[in-house]
């Protein structure tokens, strides 16, 4: 647009020029309901005047120069005292794109405005810097230059997350600039860039390409788990809806057992299950309605939806143990965005208000749990006494439902015998995570986490289970607490994080 050779270039070309504009006249003329011919000559009009507005600034470099130099506010301030607010952001990107010129590839020209992300930029400023690197982001090949040397999909997609937040880090013998452009993303909010990048990762998502090197499902299983960790929000999914169905397709691929694709239902159930708190998992299913790719699936969807809402009694249910203030009204902000928008039930957005006005009204509770753990004297006597204890067995039915989603946990199980199955609902259908049998452990993580229960336990076979009490688990932690806090407050982040992602998380 300001470089009236290259439009040249674009309008001499006897194939290339005319046929985009008969196809973009054509698609002009289906919207709009006037002639082709009517739309094409629009067009060649518009092209002659930005090739005539881009000869008038060719020799012009007092804007490049001043970038150059001095940075974006005073390539700004210098060009509304020259031409007025109104005509000055055509001048303004003009001595971007001078400017960019200077740079061969692109990893170059990201380079070049890596040096222009300075501290104390002026807002206006930092939306010419976050549209010239979205703007060159929105290729492949420059997302493919700035990320180079990642050994695999998995790795690319998750340093691209990661570099939206200012926290990727640069592979071994780096050639790009990441280093810079993550410094940059991490001192300044550059929406279209992370829009950009988020989008580059849920179209990779959505294809079908290997994410890992290796050639077993469990390798994908685990970079994709990783993946979805990464774009956890507080409130749901970084990526929007785009991301969230990207996600689901991606998962009906991984997250298989036994080989063939899962169905929509059983991916979202697994989906779900991965993330770590209600609040995250209220977003993704709002945001996943709202996508193109579940519209066949909206009913069951917002079937979850309200069912996850209907659970929220209380602060703890909403967000992760130990949240801050600060952290539940991110959260409670960031769904209702998500619940406000179009598509969502007003019905639903209506219980979610009064969930947020309930748990506003209250006392900060959030302050009470950054605490630290109170540390309880258990005695060696006292411990003792507990590991003398003779365990309690319990005999369960094939049918019998252990426990259900939702529920806070008083029990753990280890399996001595028969088989168990995780299944959560959706409506009035089923969707099976997983089953469990002899020397595995069932609902542990209620226990250490004090979440509800993410999914519902069945007994498939006759089983023979030993009773885990909360009472004590809750001794056995306080004396973990008592003796290595260090690796107390590990179990406690572990839990966080894994919790939904092994059968075991319940």
């Amino acid at each position: 647009l300001y470089d009236a050779s290259h439009i040249r270039m674009l309008e001499n070309s006897d194939t290339l020029f005319p046929k985009a504009v008969q196809q973009i006249a054509g698609a002009q003329a289906r919207n709009t309901g006037t002639k082709p011919t009517v739309r094409a000559d629009a067009l060649y009009r518009v092209v002659t005047e930005i090739r005539e507005k881009a000869s008038s600034v060719a020799t012009d470099t007092s804007g490049y120069e001043t970038l150059r130099e001095k940075g974006i506010d005073a390539l700004i301030k210098q060009m509304i005292e020259r031409h007025g607010a109104d005509k000055a952001p055509y001048s303004i990107r003009h001595g971007f794109a001078r400017y960019l010129r200077d740079g061969g590839d692109w990893n170059a020209k990201l380079a070049l405005l890596g040096k222009l992300g300075v501290e104390g930029l002026s807002p206006e400023a930092v939306f010419y810097l976050d549209e010239s690197l979205a703007e060159i982001l929105d290729g492949e090949p420059a997302v493919h230059e700035l990320l180079g040397g990642q050994p695999d999909l998995a790795t690319a997609a998750r340093s691209a997350i990661m570099l939206t937040q200012g926290r990727a880090m640069a592979p071994p013998h780096a050639l790009s600039c990441i280093e810079a452009i993550n410094d940059i993303m991490h001192r300044i909010n550059l929406d279209q860039t992370k829009r950009i990048l988020l989008g580059w990762v849920s179209a990779r998502l959505r294809g079908i390409k290997k994410l890992t090197r290796e050639e077993t499902a469990e390798a994908e299983r685990q970079a994709f788990t990783m993946i979805i960790r990464d774009l956890i929000d507080i409130a749901g999914m970084l990526g929007g809806s785009k991301m969230c169905d990207a996600v689901i397709r991606r998962a009906r691929i991984c997250l298989t057992q036994n080989g063939e694709d899962l169905t929509f239902p059983d991916a979202m159930a697994r989906v779900v299950s991965l993330l770590p708190h209600h609040a995250a998992r209220i977003g993704y299913l709002a945001e996943l309605s709202l996508s193109p790719g579940a519209e066949d699936h909206k009913a069951l969807i917002l079937s979850e939806l309200k069912k996850t809402i209907d659970l929220q009694t209380s602060l703890p249910y909403l967000v992760p143990p130990g949240s801050s203030q600060e952290t539940m009204l991110k959260a409670v902000d960031g769904l209702k965005q998500r619940l406000a928008s179009d598509g969502i039930p007003q019905e639903l957005s209506y219980t979610m208000g009064k969930v947020f006005d309930q748990l506003g009204s209250r006392p900060e509770p959030a302050k009470v749990a950054v605490a630290a753990p109170r540390i309880v004297n258990i005695t060696d006597e006292k411990f003792k006494a507990m590991l003398n204890e003779k365990p309690k067995h319990r005999e369960a039915s094939k049918g019998e439902i252990l426990f259900e989603e939702g529920e806070i946990g008083e029990e753990a199980y280890l399996i001595v015998a028969g088989e168990i199955e995780l299944f959560k609902r959706a409506g009035n259908t089923e969707y099976v995570i997983a089953t469990l049998k002899k020397g595995e452990i069932i609902g542990e993580m209620s226990l250490i986490d004090r979440q509800p229960r993410i999914a519902s336990a069945r007994v498939l076979s006759n089983a023979k289970l030993l009773i885990v009490s909360e009472e004590n688990m809750k001794m056995r932690l306080d004396r973990l607490q008592q003796e290595d806090r260090f690796t107390r407050r590990v179990m406690d982040i572990l839990v966080n994080r894994l919790r939904g992602n092994a059968p075991a998380g319940t």
